[in-house]
């Protein structure tokens, strides 16, 4: 073992460093014995499931006579003498997808919670400090985090493996589609530990050590709502839900079951002709071969490229932005001609009204969390007020609001809300909507106003020094969801309830309800308020750089 360790060290010193503390006789046999008790306690849970020879049993839903025509899962059972005659390769794939669903759920939510915690953890002694004084480049840094903090799952999983590709093979699962279930592991994997050591970095700040348990269990009531809604066979909805299963890496199960020898109706989940189905843009992009996870891998990739950028940045600074405003457009045209592809699906044009109400929650989420991700906090942006005067190229044009990342982010966040709600208009004017294309491009432009609204009041916040996440719950979620519940609950009684929905983030209801002038007055009250917050902004801002200035200068008395 301590060999093994010497040459990990040579290699990836960070690696070292995390294995050393956890590879011990003592938790390397508490991992053993976890990973023997948990598949003993899946064994017996699925023999129990196996019709008993002691009762007479007559229906099972691994028994091999006619289908029950009222439980359409369960079979006749038929008898060869004193013993069941029984469909074995059904229930050897029941019981991999139960160890792989098992399995998949403990790497990502324990192991996005561990390492959540060690860089807390590392963060609140200090010692993340050292680490950054290190001379090893950051790629080798978070390739030692990533290996070395969830080892020991690593390591029971590895215990597992061998079981887990018998029952593969047994449940009439191909070698080929197994290295393939075993990549789409790998890259979810990657890609939400990228996401919880970017959280770390960030979330701490704001949150204090609840960002470990908010993150992982997020993704745990995720993964555990998708393999319901998956087993209930609740996909494809024909609406923006659509696109949140993209990154589900159980995906990969509809083609497990396509593959094998027994028919889809015989298994009775991950039927994948509903999943392939799936329509983007009005086309099935699913059916084409692996088209399906290669539309998640991009998805993959994407936000590992985001993740990737803000460590980084925030690894060896954590006062900067934590993508530049390039990377924060990008993100924010892609993600929207991805989940705006999933409006245009069915074949009933009538729902694509609903399916935008749907879509502005989607929207919202993803234009603020990007908001929060390209604002400047305030020493950067008091660095840039001090010395913007020395900008040679400010002198030529400014390109200060797009380019520099110290400068406040509204520039940027203009133009992708601009780009964005743009594409979004265009794709009402080109779908087979059969009316109110005007009411939809209308709430669409109301929403883009109340998110730059949100973008120059998330700046604000950013620029105080205390209390900023009560001041984001207050100044932000506030203003976005309560007018929006008002009008759910008190629309149909008094008319205020709409025009209060007309300044939510979700205002197309409100939009289809209102009357023209209202929607006009609106508009206009909506940008008499940015303008009134964009020039506070702009004083504070200017009193910002300029205290600094003063506190240098000489005193004329001196």
């Amino acid at each position: 073992m301590d060999k093994i360790l010497n040459a990990l060290g040579d290699w990836n010193p960070q690696l070292f460093r995390e294995l050393k503390g956890r590879f011990s006789r003592k938790n390397v046999a508490i991992a053993f014995s976890v990973a023997c008790f948990s598949q003993f306690l899946l064994y017996l849970f699925y023999l129990g499931e196996l019709p008993n020879t002691l009762v007479n049993e007559p229906y099972n839903r691994y028994c091999t006579g006619p289908q029950d025509d009222y439980w359409r899962s369960t079979y006749q059972c038929l008898r060869d003498g004193n013993d069941w005659l029984l469909n074995w390769q059904l229930w050897h794939f029941d019981v991999f997808v139960a160890l792989t669903l098992v399995g998949l759920g403990i790497l990502l939510v324990v192991g996005t919670h561990l390492i959540g915690a060690d860089i807390a953890k590392e963060e609140q002694r200090g010692t993340l400090g050292f680490v950054r004084l290190s001379p090893q480049p950051v790629s080798k840094i978070l390739l030692g985090k990533l290996l070395g903090v969830p080892s020991l799952i690593y390591i029971g999983l590895a215990f597992v493996l061998p079981w887990h590709l018998w029952l593969g093979f047994q449940g009439g699962i191909s070698l080929g589609w197994l290295m393939l279930l075993y990549g789409v592991a790998i890259a979810s994997s990657l890609t939400i530990f990228m996401g919880a050591v970017l959280w770390s970095l960030v979330g701490s700040e704001l949150l204090g050590g609840f960002h470990t348990w908010l993150y992982s269990g997020g993704l745990g009531l995720y993964l555990f709502g998708m393999s319901v809604a998956c087993f209930e066979d609740n996909f494809p909805s024909d609406t923006p839900f659509d696109w949140v299963r993209v990154f589900y890496p159980g995906n990969i199960f509809y083609y497990l079951v396509d593959q094998n020898s027994l028919a889809p109706e015989t298994i009775g989940y991950f039927l994948p002709h509903n999943w392939f189905l799936t329509q983007w843009y009005g086309s099935s992009l699913w059916v084409i071969g692996l088209g399906s996870l290669g539309f998640m891998a991009i998805h993959y990739v994407l936000l590992e490229a985001l993740a990737w950028q803000g460590i980084r940045r925030r690894f060896y600074d954590p006062q900067a932005t934590i993508i530049t405003k390039t990377m924060g457009c990008g993100v924010a045209i892609s993600s929207t001609i991805f989940m705006t592809g999933f409006v245009w699906a069915g074949d009933r044009p009538e729902r694509l009204f609903a399916n935008f109400q749907t879509l502005q929650g989607f929207y919202w989420v993803v234009m603020l969390g990007l908001i929060l991700l390209l604002t400047p906090t305030r020493q950067r942006v008091q660095d840039w007020a001090r010395f913007r005067h020395q900008d040679v190229a400010r002198r030529r044009f400014k390109w200060a609001f797009f380019k520099d990342d110290r400068s406040p982010a509204l520039g940027a966040i203009a133009l992708m809300l601009l780009l964005t709600t743009g594409y979004q208009m265009a794709i009402v004017l080109l779908s087979p909507m059969p009316s109110q294309k005007l009411l939809v491009i209308t709430a669409l432009g109301l929403q883009g106003s109340c998110l730059f609204l949100l973008g120059i009041l998330t700046q604000w916040i950013f620029l105080r020094r205390q209390k900023r996440a009560i001041w984001f719950g207050v100044a932000i979620i506030g203003p976005s969801i309560v007018p929006f519940i008002l009008f759910m609950v008190f629309h149909g009684r008094f008319t205020l309830p709409i025009t209060l929905g007309l300044f939510s983030a979700f205002p197309l209801g409100a939009v289809a309800m209102a009357v023209p002038s209202m929607v006009i007055w609106s508009a206009i009250a909506q940008w008499g308020v940015i303008l009134g917050c964009l020039w506070g902004l702009q004083q504070q801002i200017q009193r910002l750089g300029q205290s600094d200035l003063k506190t240098f200068q000489p005193t004329p008395t001196e």
